[in-house]
């Protein structure tokens, strides 16, 4: 899946000895089905992290292209005290974001299917990201810094020689 190809691009590109052992094929399970967004986590604790994987798309290549611009995030309420508290809170807190309050004519320009009494705020985030299309670039990346991969191979422990096994 997507964690084990990038390991094992990580760690091929760091130098070590890599084999990816994989049951069926690359991106065969949930990695090949998942939602597949890159989304700003709105937690100061976890932005790092997330520029980090931004950047990382951004230049992981192999046949893979990040959308370059944000498809955007709609956040929507019945409450529209509550959802206007957290759209101030958002736009102190994550500027970046672009926070737009959205109502009338401009709410039903952006959802047209929402029913009246419905309030809004779009979020300048989100990137989609084809889940197998990320899969198979992280094992080319993989591939190309020389791990090996093993598809339809069983990895019995007793029979490996290894240092370090990954389990991913």
């Amino acid at each position: 899946g997507i964690a084990g190809c990038a390991t094992a691009a990580f760690l091929a590109e760091a130098g070590a000895a890599v084999t990816l052992y994989e049951r069926e094929a690359i991106a065969a399970g949930a990695s090949g089905r998942n939602s597949g967004i890159l989304q700003h986590p709105m937690d100061a604790a976890l932005v790092a992290l997330y520029e980090e994987s931004l950047a990382l798309y951004e230049t992981l290549g192999h046949g893979f292209e990040l959308p370059a611009e944000a498809s955007g995030v709609l956040l929507v309420s019945q409450d529209g005290e509550a959802l206007a508290r957290d759209f101030r809170s958002a736009r102190a807190r994550f500027p970046e974001l672009d926070p737009e309050w959205l109502e009338g004519d401009a709410l039903r320009a952006e959802e047209p299917a929402l029913g009246p009494g419905i309030h809004a705020y779009r979020l300048h985030t989100g990137r989609p990201i084809g889940p197998t299309a990320a899969t198979c670039a992280w094992a080319e990346r993989a591939r190309a810094a020389g791990a090996r991969f093993e598809i339809g191979v069983e990895a019995r422990a007793r029979e490996l020689s290894a240092g370090v096994v990954v389990v991913a």
